[in-house]
């Protein structure tokens, strides 16, 4: 049977039993020994309310009432209309547009580098940017390396795919300072004059040709969202109520979830290639993201662009060379025809867990007491903004010490207990009780073949 897609969403439905997906669940639903403050949240979103593509299931009552429709089961990705209203996305627009600033990322050369020197050293810079992608060359950085090399290197040193050969020409002239068509490293690291005006050379690239890096957006971070949103946030992911409001009212967004809410604004050639918004347990940035909560604060039609695009949904975890499909997405001036592609449809709220809840020993992360690794096929990007098109969206990422802060309140009950599932198949029936089927229900709902779902 044909899922019930909302209007204007596309999926690839892949051969791989989604049964992986479903048995992660009990790291987000169950309360066990492993880690006792989740289960003080019962019904914490996670993959088990993901079973199928099109699974309908409602969360909280009257006037906070949502519907959460699954679009992804690897990763669990679910939209919920009419999370905001037309008011609160305009209210939260108009609070972020006097505030808006140009949106970086890690490699941004105006970030890290004050133009005395160089954006980075000359040997990280090589083995991070060269010697990682070209298979011809070695692991250690000669001394000199040639124009096309290095083009390579200044590619990924100012996340700018689209690196022209015209625009890394002016670049290596500046470097190449005894014209020999090497760019030594006594060159790359002691020329401060050089470096300066690659900066300013940089930053007029960042100005005509905007579409050829890895980022083109403008951004704010707000802390004071309302205490309906804030509610709803509860009622979404199954977290405590009043702990959630407590922690808001002392201090906003950041405290209760571990950020403020960043609002963006892409205008016409405005995009984000594929990235991951959480990272690996063992990156030195200590940042588990565990869920992104993404609101679309305006319509935008698909000749418009600006769709959520989650390259790898579907793909199997096992078998998959994810740093490949990285690559493939890299610089993404429109979304391919393979994955989810999300539109922007204003009001609704995106959801999606940036980490496994099942480990590759079998073991869900609650029992063996630590969080699970970084999902791979997690990875999304924002796409291109057509001529004469403008697209504003926010994001709420929740982390996951904040997660278990918050279920660790006491004499709450978690608002979102009476979650009941609304699909065909699974109407009243208790998540504990999908959980202990999970297995065989996936099994039998595999598809075979490849089809695709255009609505």
């Amino acid at each position: 049977k044909t899922p019930n897609w909302p209007t204007g969403h596309r999926m690839t439905m892949l051969s791989d039993p989604v049964r992986t997906a479903l048995v992660v669940s009990a790291a987000l639903i169950a309360g066990v020994p492993g880690n006792p403050s989740l289960g003080r949240c019962p019904n914490l979103l996670g993959a088990a309310h993901a079973p199928k593509l099109g699974h309908r299931e409602t969360r909280g009552e009257g006037d906070d009432t949502l519907e959460l429709v699954t679009l992804s089961t690897n990763p669990p990705v679910w939209s919920v209309s009419k999370f905001l209203s037309e008011e609160e996305c305009e209210h939260i627009i108009a609070n972020a547009d006097p505030d808006m600033f140009d949106s970086i990322t890690y490699n941004d050369v105006s970030e890290r580098s004050d133009g005395s020197g160089p954006i980075e050293d000359y040997d990280n810079a090589y083995s991070t940017h060269l010697a990682r992608i070209d298979p011809t060359a070695g692991p250690d950085a000669p001394d000199a390396v040639s124009l096309a090399q290095a083009k390579m290197m200044f590619s990924g040193m100012l996340d700018m795919p689209g690196l022209t050969t015209k625009q890394s020409g002016k670049l290596l002239k500046v470097l190449d300072v005894d014209g020999s068509g090497l760019i030594e490293r006594k060159e790359w690291q002691k020329n401060k004059r050089g470096w300066r005006k690659v900066q300013k050379l940089v930053d007029a690239f960042r100005k005509r040709t905007p579409e050829l890096f890895t980022r083109y957006s403008k951004q704010t971070t707000i802390r004071q969202v309302g205490e309906r949103m804030i509610r709803r946030m509860a009622i979404l992911l199954g977290l405590p109520a009043g702990a959630t409001n407590e922690a808001y009212q002392n201090g906003g967004s950041d405290a209760a979830f571990g950020e403020d809410l960043q609002v963006v604004q892409y205008l016409p050639g405005g995009h984000y290639n594929c990235h991951h918004d959480s990272t690996e347990l063992a990156s030195e940035h200590d940042m588990q993201r565990a869920y992104t909560v993404l609101f679309q604060l305006r319509t935008l039609t698909p000749a418009q662009g600006g769709q959520t695009w989650f390259p790898g949904a579907g793909l199997d975890h096992a078998t998959t060379d994810w740093f490949e499909v990285e690559d493939r997405c890299t610089l993404n001036s429109s979304c391919a025809n393979e994955g989810l592609v999300v539109p922007s449809v204003r009001g609704t709220a995106i959801v999606w867990l940036s980490h496994r809840s099942f480990e590759g020993n079998g073991t869900p992360w609650h029992l063996s007491g630590r969080f699970a690794d970084l999902d791979r096929s997690s990875l999304h990007s924002g796409c291109s903004v057509t001529p004469g098109s403008e697209k504003w969206i926010s994001n709420q990422w929740v982390w996951q010490k904040s997660i278990e802060r918050l279920c660790e309140a006491t004499n709450v009950a978690s608002v979102g207990e009476d979650a009941t599932s609304t699909s065909e198949q699974h109407a009243g029936v208790d998540m504990q009780a999908l959980w202990a089927n999970a297995n065989a229900a996936a099994l039998s709902r595999a598809e075979s073949g490849q089809s695709r779902v255009d609505l």
